[in-house]
């Protein structure tokens, strides 16, 4: 991360020395493993070769270009491969054959073309050796990419300047400016320093900056200070909702009443309780939101309201000072002493049209207006378009057949031009230039406005590719907090998923998300992002369950992946053309994308779908989609590490236990020991970014599965006392639920109990024992946190016709915070006179997983404690 944010603000490659693109190549070398690393520039004086360490002799790339088809650096640079990746190259089935001695002991070579930022021309390479096999992965390719694409810009902004020297004197200072838009990272870096003070100042939690994106009419990845308590992104709904709002520029509230324009599990996960946002403007259009957050009530007095609108000015200052086109065409209007300039710029592709941005213009209008973003050219901007020249210009614009029209009427134009901006025959934008006096225009002023728009073209070019590599960058660091948040959290199945749907938001701006796994026939949700803890409870009651014979994109995916030729993933720009789209969302929702968890093993089997809503028409791409699946890579390990993870856990729970006596302990602990040596070795791929190592990390699985087969296999081989071999029996579900806990209670009066029964004679199949078992710890539970005094409900239901739902509620003291997610999960390991170690509940677990159901925590407070156990319905 800290890398790719370094070599993005690096001079131009004519200001870099020998020693620092050596230290550059070392520094890639250490991130990627890399033991050589190597660099080759092509222009027309020849090669240009740098090389790390440094005393690798030069003109070994020369030397392997020489040897053509026999080398990877040859095939990439002459377009034969867009890159080579070869994990163990003597035993390549293609490449070990190949007569090359220089290659010596090199086993994984990475080599990477340098394209033209604005032309398919290949300008070089970047090669990385190692003599160990299986060192770079398609994280280190991605990386070694995105260095590649920086100095393809470069390249093309010198190009750039060097084809368009002025003519006029007056323009000299413009070249100069249009080479200085990679110092926007210098802004950011200061205007992070403005909100840091702004936050110490204020007493905030915590403060966002979002700076509008002009080119693309997006929000950029907001600039954060504070500290998260729940997630470590700022993810917020829509944005651009806020900039079409003119009434008000300013919320101040003592309640989270930004939740329409914030997310609410944001408001509720962060505990915010009071906030603000503020609109940062300039004469045109809006340029950045500032918010703040306070975890505690507080009120924005009318002073503080004038000094956080101050502090918002002083950004603004920043922001515009970043937005270098606008000083450009200042700088060209001057220079030409033209009243009016006007720069149109394409802004993007969307069902064939084009998309036209905001004007930057420079001038005085003599009635404002303001130019909308619109989805197809009207008027001179048309006209200009379909002219066959790059540019005219005209003396007398009001009879001119191009420009004459309603703003050259209103203005009082009299002389206009118009260039049109366009790098490889793909149209930019459109540049007009008016005067309000008449005359014609001279040769040296059309040859000047030309100049101008062949710098702007490189300039808006490179701009638009920085702004993607950030995207790109801010998406590859996401991705990497994934893999650290996910070993932070213990891979936890419920922290795991939690944190990969809080990811797959962050990476695609989506307003909800759910991540179900297969079990049976049935999607199940593991986990939700997009709704409060209320909301989530009605929605799991309704929708966390999909049955693949039902609608939805996730059974449509699971299905279809069975085929030879099924997909990995469904990607809807437009979900009301789509005949598998079920909203579960309950939200509004235009573009939809679902990505396929597979195991990693053999056959790659489908384990669950990862899911994401977004609320605009076509506001997922397939960057969204390449990013998910990546992190979707990453949630299939992480997912099956943890579920093996849970059967050690549960393998030592009821050996603590002694329920299956000493041998079903001995071979137990021989297993699980086992696998918490392959959880290591996993651990440690996961912490070096190293998800995409698919056959070391199969492996490792295999074992672990293995081993967790034969632990789950342990109570069938004959080491249980008899009366717990006999089979499940169906079972009747209130009956038994009267009878036990009446029973467990019967010396405990001072325990209220009340029964809420309806599931109307429906039958489990349950080992009767085992399953009375099972209460009798959580019963047990519940009246020692109720000190032996209180209330306890049990309630019942039939759920979509194939489910039982078992709920047990009690009035105590609830879990303490620190082992709510530990509950039914871990052992606790620090044992009090209040709290045992949670044996018992883990316990409960075990045996109602046994028969196909589940216990999960549904809440807690200081209110009490509400525990759901799910059961399918068993068949006469």
């Amino acid at each position: 991360r800290h890398f790719t944010q370094k070599v993005s603000v690096m001079p131009t490659r004519q200001d870099v020395d020998d020693q620092t693109w050596q230290a550059t190549l070392g520094e890639l070398a250490q991130i990627t493993g890399a033991e050589r690393a190597r660099l080759l520039l092509v222009d027309q004086w020849g090669y240009l070769e740098y090389a790390w360490p440094s005393m690798l002799p030069l003109g070994y790339l020369t030397d392997q270009l020489a040897l053509e088809e026999r080398s990877s650096e040859w095939r990439v640079l002459n377009d034969q491969a867009s890159y080579e990746l070869q994990r163990d190259l003597p035993n390549d089935p293609k490449w070990g054959k190949i007569d090359n001695p220089a290659l010596g002991n090199t086993h994984s070579k990475l080599v990477v073309p340098i394209f033209h930022s604005h032309a398919q021309a290949c300008l070089g390479l970047i090669s990385l050796e190692s003599d160990h096999k299986d060192i770079f992965d398609l994280l280190d390719l991605q990386l070694t990419q995105d260095f590649a694409a920086h100095i393809g810009i470069d390249i093309g902004a010198e190009e750039g300047e060097t084809s368009g020297r002025y003519r006029i004197r007056q323009l000299e200072q413009f070249i100069g400016e249009s080479q200085t838009f990679t110092a926007i990272q210098l802004v950011r870096d200061k205007l992070s320093l403005q909100l840091e003070a702004l936050r110490q100042t204020g007493d905030y939690d915590l403060v966002s900056l979002h700076m509008y994106d002009p080119f693309w009419d997006k929000f950029e990845p907001p600039l954060v200070q504070g500290k998260f308590v729940a997630q470590d992104e700022n993810v917020y709904a829509s944005l651009e909702a806020l900039t079409y709002r003119p009434q008000q520029d300013a919320f101040f509230t003592s309640e989270p009443r930004l939740r329409r324009f914030v997310l609410g599990s944001f408001v509720e996960g962060e505990g915010i309780r009071s906030s603000a946002m503020l609109r940062i403007r300039d004469e045109q259009q809006v340029v950045g939101l500032l918010f703040v957050y306070c975890r505690h009530k507080h009120y924005f007095e009318e002073k503080e309201r004038r000094w956080l609108r101050e502090q918002a000015d002083a950004m603004r200052d920043v922001i515009l000072a970043s937005n270098f086109l606008r000083e450009l065409v200042a700088h060209l209007r001057d220079a030409l002493d033209v009243d009016l300039v006007r720069l149109h710029l394409v802004r993007q592709e969307e069902e064939g049209l084009a998309m036209w941005s905001r004007p930057v213009s420079s001038g005085t209008l003599q009635l404002p207006m303001s130019w909308p973003p619109q989805a197809k050219a009207e008027g001179a901007i048309a006209r200009a378009l379909l002219h066959p020249d790059n540019s005219y210009f005209a003396p007398d614009a009001q009879q001119d057949a191009l420009f004459a029209g309603s703003f050259v009427a209103r203005e009082g134009v009299q002389a206009a031009g118009f260039v049109r901006l366009q790098v490889e025959n793909e149209p930019l934008g459109v540049l007009f230039v008016n005067r309000r006096r008449a005359g014609r225009w001279k040769q040296v002023e059309i040859d000047a406005v030309r100049s101008f728009a062949l710098i702007a073209s490189v300039a808006v070019q490179n701009r638009r590719q920085l702004t993607q590599f950030k995207k790109k960058q801010f998406r590859l660091a996401t991705i990497q907090k994934a893999t650290e948040a996910i070993v932070m959290a213990g891979l936890d199945l419920t922290a795991v998923a939690n944190i990969i749907l809080t990811k797959a938001v962050t990476l695609t701006r989506a307003s909800f998300a759910t991540l179900r796994l297969l079990r049976g026939d049935v999607l199940e949700a593991e986990a939700v992002w997009g709704l409060n803890k209320e909301e989530e409870k009605v929605w799991r009651r309704e929708n966390g369950r999909l049955r693949l014979d039902g609608p939805g994109l996730g059974p449509f995916l699971v299905n279809q992946a069975t085929h030879p030729n099924g997909q990995n993933f469904v990607l809807v720009p437009d979900v009301a053309g789509h005949p598998h789209y079920l909203n579960t969302s309950g939200q509004a929702v235009e573009s939809s994308l679902v990505v396929l968890l597979r195991d990693v093993q053999d056959n790659l089997p489908a384990i669950g779908v990862l899911s994401v809503d977004h609320p605009e028409r076509n506001g997922l791409d397939d960057t969204d989609k390449d990013m998910l699946m990546l992190l979707a890579n990453i949630a299939a390990v992480a997912l099956k590490h943890a579920s093996r993870r849970a059967i050690v856990e549960t393998a030592e729970t009821v050996a603590l236990q002694g329920l299956f006596g000493a041998n079903w302990w001995h071979t137990a602990h021989q297993k699980s020991f086992a696998i918490k040596q392959r959880v290591l070795l996993l651990e440690g791929y996961l912490r070096q970014g190293q998800a995409t190592r698919q056959q070391e990390i199969a492996d490792c699985l295999a074992e672990i599965e293995q081993a967790a087969e034969q632990i789950e296999e342990i109570p069938t081989r004959g080491v249980l006392p008899g009366y717990l071999e006999a089979p499940p029996e169906l079972t009747a579900v209130d009956p038994l639920l009267r009878e036990t806990i009446l029973n467990l209670c019967k010396n405990v009066p001072d325990v209220e109990l009340e029964f809420d029964l309806h599931s109307n004679g429906a039958m489990v199949a349950v080992h009767p024992m085992l399953f009375e078992l099972a209460l009798e710890k959580l019963i047990t539970n519940a009246i020692q946190a109720m000190n032996r005094r209180g209330r306890l409900q049990i309630c019942s239901e039939v759920r979509r016709g194939d489910l039982v739902l078992i709920q047990l509620s009690d009035n105590g003291p609830g879990l303490p915070p620190e082992f709510v997610n530990s509950y039914l999960r871990e052992r606790i390991n620090k044992q009090t006179k209040e709290n045992g170690q949670g044996i018992g509940g883990m316990l409960a677990r075990v045996i109602i997983n046994r028969y196909g159901g589940h216990l999960r925590l549904e809440n807690s407070s200081p209110n009490g404690v509400t525990l759901t156990i799910s059961l399918p319905l068993a068949k006469r």
